[in-house]
């Protein structure tokens, strides 16, 4: 369902526009996951997270030439998970109403968020948590004070996301400028995306590594399950 030779590249961004959620099709998801998508209950949130979680498996099957229902995964101290496979491949999701997106790395740890830019998005009780002084005073001079908050909430959410501390690094120990995210223990490039008019982007990744910017690949839903279709069968999941 790709063009040949698509994910041949160290960095790789995926993202898939939704439409209205309909029945779940948990064929492509392994047991824990299918449990998981049947504890949602709004179904715009079941929706998104099978949707992230069977591209997850397509692209990284298809990166590793591996069977996407047979690939296993196992999560760190810190959540975080990690494929189990002989290839040398980051990855991270993240879903929000109406959109997807999964990125994989062969040039180490990467980190995407993805938010939907909400009308009269009310951020001011969320700000002094995540933001320094001077990235606040960027949102309050900002055109459009809504968007310029996603933009640095998604950039620090994918670089925590890259480094893999989750909960542990909290907003506020992540600085944004000049491209780049700084933890007390790292640094990051950023790369700030709008898939949708309706939607802000933050991939992150190791700064100093080769690539400049990721290899964009924007799906169609019905091209998702067009390629979950055509993938090997996996194992009934189980209840």
């Amino acid at each position: 369902m790709l063009p040949r030779g698509a994910l041949d590249h160290d960095l790789v961004l995926l993202t898939v526009a939704l439409g209205a959620a309909g029945p779940a099709d948990l064929r492509g998801l392994d047991a824990a996951e299918a449990r998981r998508a049947r504890s949602f209950r709004r179904p715009d949130d079941r929706h998104g997270y099978v949707a992230a979680h069977t591209l997850k498996r397509l692209a990284l099957g298809a990166a590793t030439g591996e069977a996407p229902h047979a690939l296993q995964f196992l999560a760190d101290e810190f959540d975080k998970p990690h494929l189990l496979s002989r290839a040398r491949l980051g990855f991270s999701l993240s879903h929000a109403p109406g959109m997807v997106a999964v990125a994989l790395s062969r040039a180490g740890a990467v980190g995407v968020d993805v938010e939907a830019v909400a009308n009269g998005a009310h951020h001011a009780e969320v700000a002094p948590l995540a933001l320094h002084d001077d990235e606040a005073a960027r949102v309050r001079g900002a055109a459009d004070p809504a968007r310029e908050f996603l933009r640095l909430w998604t950039a620090k959410e994918a670089a925590i996301k890259a480094e893999g501390r989750g909960t542990s690094r909290p907003m506020l120990e992540v600085r944004i400028g000049d491209g780049r995210a700084r933890s007390p223990d790292a640094a990051w490039r950023v790369w700030l995306h709008e898939p949708s008019p309706r939607h802000v982007l933050a991939l992150a990744w190791r700064d100093g590594a080769t690539p400049q910017a990721p290899h964009c690949l924007a799906l169609t839903e019905e091209t998702l399950w067009r390629w979950a279709a055509l993938a090997p069968a996996p194992v009934p999941a189980l209840a």
